[in-house]
């Protein structure tokens, strides 16, 4: 394929929690930067032996190509992977631009749990779709909505009645959410979002395992996160958005309007 000269740019991101043999990291790092370099792909991409995690941008020219690409790439870490298309970064936004270069890093971990053993990722609690989401903060039954992002991430969005973490980084969230939630029933309802759901699949994870926590019978999680429900809210022009507030993507901390 031949390098894109578009300008303009379509953000993508996906991941996908998958058990990658330690050998391939290195070949696939490699043939990642060769192959996504030659389509005009811009990110930042992070791969470890729990999967993959991708934030991007692709030239709206190659959008089409790329996904196609990855559907059919042999590595099994690609296929069935969840992708959250953004909005198109075009001429007349171009100095908004998160990236100038691909990184493809290979990591311990897709997001720091700070863990010393590795946690079971077979069982992360139920999936809503954005207007499952959506209906779910109506049910008057009891519930909690916790944020699993960082605590200056909550301070400029957040949802209706979202409980805020107090950490600054993913690593701390596990031992400041067990001293939150040490006196709630562990048949209470618990929904947790998070930017584009990586986070959320870890936290869902250790919530329903029965070591070392042990919190929660019921976990419903927010498909492909914030970045998924404002694609809903503004596809439904007729729903009000219950997120209030901006939402931070990408490293350079640029933040997206999601409030209707």
């Amino acid at each position: 394929m031949s390098i894109s000269t578009s300008h303009d740019q379509q953000y993508l991101s996906f991941y996908k929690y998958t058990i990658v043999d330690p050998m391939d990291l290195p070949r696939l790092r490699k043939s990642m930067l060769q192959e996504w370099r030659a389509m005009g792909v811009l990110g930042r991409v992070y791969i470890a032996e729990e999967g993959i995690n991708a934030q991007i941008t692709v030239p709206v020219s190659q959008h089409t190509a790329f996904r196609t690409y990855l559907r059919n790439h042999p590595h099994p870490v690609f296929h069935d992977v969840f992708f959250n298309s953004g909005g198109e970064l075009t001429d007349d936004n171009n100095d908004r631009q998160p990236f100038h270069t691909l990184h493809v890093r290979v990591r311990p971990y897709l997001a720091n749990d700070g863990l010393t053993t590795p946690l079971d990722m077979s069982n992360r609690g139920q999936e809503l779709s954005p207007s499952e989401w959506h209906d779910a903060l109506d049910d008057p039954r009891p519930k909690r909505v916790l944020d699993c992002r960082n605590y200056y991430e909550h301070d400029i969005g957040r949802f209706d009645h979202a409980e805020r973490i107090m950490v600054e980084t993913f690593k701390d969230t596990f031992d400041t959410l067990d001293a939150m939630l040490h006196d709630t029933p562990k048949d209470t309802t618990c929904m947790i979002y998070c930017t584009g759901g990586i986070r959320c699949e870890k936290v869902g994870a250790i919530s329903l395992s029965s070591c070392p926590f042990n919190w929660y019978t019921d976990v419903k999680r927010l498909e492909g996160g914030i970045v998924h429900y404002a694609q809903y809210i503004k596809q439904a022009a007729t729903i009000t958005s219950k997120f209030k507030g901006r939402n931070f993507v990408f490293d350079q901390r640029l933040s997206n309007s999601n409030t209707a």
